[in-house]
């Protein structure tokens, strides 16, 4: 769904963010409500380019938010390390198998003239970007940064659709922002995340890079 498409300009969008305003506005849960209709959308956006493989999203999102919550708990120095090497070679070894299993088979069968019955692993839309959001998540976590994080924060932090349009996020910023750990009311966050990530705005970011493509090409 691109961002610049009809659907994602005239359907998802509005759809999405008219739910988030709605939402927010209803007492104290709203702020809550918001953020999970919030992250179900961009699950969705997220399962719309490839929905067969929603499961390893859902899956890295588990292992890695565990993971996080066992280091920031720990009071252990030496497992604390360890979790976190755990949290590594996990986060990594999917990466590799995903990214580099086809060139190596392919080169296996080159040097070794062996025959090997291999399904051909197609690469996941954006491993790589969920997977570097969480590394650094897990880094936080170890270094005492990220301690305190909603599961439905998480979720938004690791999988929230406008995330595509901008540079890897860290914990220091969105799951602060989210969580509301700066001593802000929680309707006033979500206010702050509403207003800083509008329909208007996005469709000027839109808007603009049609215009930029269009330059390009000309």
């Amino acid at each position: 769904m691109p961002f610049n498409s009809h659907l994602f300009l005239f359907a998802f969008l509005p759809v999405t963010w008219a739910g988030f305003y709605l939402l927010a506005r209803l007492g104290s849960r709203g702020p809550w409500l918001a953020a999970s209709w919030l992250a179900l959308a961009s699950l969705f956006f997220y399962g719309y380019w490839t929905p067969h493989y929603l499961w390893l999203l859902g899956g890295s999102i588990l292992f890695n938010y565990f993971t996080g919550l066992g280091i920031a708990k720990q009071k252990s120095a030496r497992h604390r390390h360890l979790l976190l090497i755990l949290g590594l070679t996990g986060n990594l070894a999917a990466l590799a198998y995903y990214k580099y299993a086809n060139f190596f088979v392919a080169n296996l069968k080159i040097v070794s003239d062996i025959d090997l019955q291999w399904a051909e692993v197609v690469l996941p839309i954006g491993i790589s970007f969920f997977t570097f959001t969480q590394i650094a998540f897990l880094v936080d976590a170890y270094k005492g940064i990220a301690s305190e994080c909603r599961f439905v924060h998480y979720v938004l932090f690791v999988a929230y659709f406008m995330h595509t349009m901008r540079p890897t996020p860290t914990s220091g910023n969105l799951l602060v922002f989210l969580s509301c750990r700066n001593g802000d009311r929680p309707q006033k966050s979500c206010g702050r995340l509403s207003l800083s990530n509008s329909p208007a705005r996005h469709l000027a970011d839109s808007r603009s890079s049609l215009n930029d493509g269009w330059r390009t090409t000309a």
